[in-house]
């Protein structure tokens, strides 16, 4: 059974925040900063999967890549527990614009890729847990 990690989550939603502010400077041309904040934002999940904030930066980051229709899997979870977050509504609402006019976008992401540890005391992410989109 997954334990959720108090702030946990909010921690690797930071770091993959930062990550993301790299690759956007760089006008995402630093492909490894991006990757580093989705598995952020997968490792957030991961840890917590209550928080709608690894959710939210992950599909962010997948409908950069284009791939709409994973986003939406992503931000369904995130209004699941939190039917009132903006940012997924916001997300949401662009991404089934996007699906309506054609632009469904490819399979990009793999959750599974990362197996990072939630916290020190070694409480690893079940691995039936990960999805792979």
């Amino acid at each position: 059974m997954q334990v959720a990690v108090p702030g946990k989550s909010s921690e690797k939603c930071d770091e993959g925040a930062r990550h993301l502010a790299v690759a956007q400077a760089s006008q995402f041309e630093d492909k490894e900063s991006l990757k580093k904040a989705v598995n952020c934002y997968f490792n957030a999940i991961a840890c917590d999967r209550n928080d709608p904030q690894g959710y939210v930066g992950a599909a962010y980051i997948v409908l950069l890549l284009g791939s709409n229709k994973s986003a939406m899997r992503y931000l369904e979870a995130a209004l699941e527990v939190a039917p009132d977050n903006k940012d997924a509504q916001k997300l949401m609402a662009y991404a089934k614009e996007q699906v309506e006019q054609g632009n469904e976008g490819q399979e990009v992401i793999h959750e599974d890729e990362q197996q990072q540890q939630c916290h020190a005391d070694g409480d690893v992410p079940s691995k039936g847990r990960n999805r792979t989109l």
